[in-house]
């Protein structure tokens, strides 16, 4: 221990000290050295965290319905609840239905002659122009120049429109707007789909508490496609008419050939 803090030897003994430091140091460094090449790298870091990827959305384009009339059918449909006519046993009065029968299901209304997907209620109208009648302000009443009549002869049929809106609507008909079959039970004897010439055509105002009346005039005979004339007459018993105006079955009224 004496010759470690004491160096002994012929020089002096700062020499010695010297000596020494220049050993631990270069001990030191080789350690270093050592130390170094054993560990491993560390990666690199970066100064700038990387940009994410945008999260914003584009909004859905929104649907804009046109307010032009397009003499199109609206998509809303209700089947009447009564049944189709057939040939009955005893002679009945004329049974009459009014109103649209309406399911618990039913769609929102959309207006006449406006595409049912999107539509919104819009209280933009043309100058001078009534807006288009919606199907559920609309209300239709039949009645039969007859209740009963011989097989064969043809048979008037006219229809009461008003509607329901404190302001003037407009409704355009024609085949895309109006229908009118006769039935007798599950037999359809006539359709006007298959002769769009007997109904009338062009836009008619329904104005707040008035009615308008239209006239169709069944034949007396079958219908085909392309509307031919050399049909069968319907035979005597017991038939219905029914009325789908824009969309919507009206119920129907029953009539009897002789």
């Amino acid at each position: 221990m004496r010759g470690l803090l004491r160096p002994v030897g012929p020089l002096p003994a700062s020499v010695y000290w010297v000596r020494r430091l220049v050993l631990l140091a270069a001990v030191g460094l080789v350690i270093y050295l050592a130390v170094s090449l054993l560990r491993p790298d560390e990666p690199e870091t970066s100064s700038q965290a990387s940009p994410r990827p945008s999260s914003s959305r584009t909004p859905a384009a929104l649907i804009t319905p046109t307010n032009e009339p397009t003499g199109g059918v609206v998509s809303r449909r209700h089947r009447s609840s009564g049944g189709g006519g057939g040939s009955g046993s005893s002679d009945q009065a004329t049974e009459r239905t009014s109103g649209a029968a309406r399911g618990s299901n039913a769609k929102e209304p959309a207006p006449v002659g406006t595409s049912p997907e999107g539509a919104e209620r819009s209280t933009r109208r043309s100058p001078g122009q009534p807006e288009d009648c919606w199907s559920d302000q609309i209300r239709v009443a039949m009645d039969l120049e007859k209740d009963s009549l011989a097989a064969g002869q043809p048979l008037a049929i006219t229809l009461r429109l008003d509607q329901t809106a404190p302001r003037p609507c407009r409704l355009t008909i024609g085949p895309e707007t109006l229908r009118l079959r006769i039935t007798s039970g599950s037999d359809l004897i006539w359709d006007s789909e298959q002769c769009p010439a007997a109904l009338p055509r062009g836009p008619v105002v329904l104005e707040p508490g008035t009615t308008s009346s239209l006239v169709v005039t069944w034949p007396g005979r079958r219908s085909a496609h392309g509307c031919p004339s050399d049909t069968a007459t319907a035979l005597p018993g017991y038939y219905h008419a029914w009325a789908t105006v824009a969309g919507v079955d009206h119920g129907h009224v029953r009539f009897r050939l002789t």
